[in-house]
């Protein structure tokens, strides 16, 4: 009966190393996407601010041109 006790305590030792491991990994994974989707958020506010400096470009040309809208 104590045998049996024991080796309950272990597989619940056991599992509970598992369980932080787990937690751990997932912990590591939603820092992944978490800095992938900030890299991403910035590379797209990038792409809009470029693109505003092209139509800002393409507008003031077209001023200096006399070119009506």
């Amino acid at each position: 009966m104590a045998d049996d006790l024991f080796a309950h305590a272990d597989l619940v030792e056991a599992q509970k190393a598992i369980d932080a491991a787990r937690h751990a990994r997932e912990e590591a994974v939603a820092a992944v996407i978490k800095r992938r989707r900030a890299k991403t958020l910035a590379h797209e506010a990038a792409l809009v601010r470029a693109t505003h400096d092209e139509l800002a470009a393409y507008v003031a040309a077209r001023k200096r041109l006399g070119v009506q809208h």
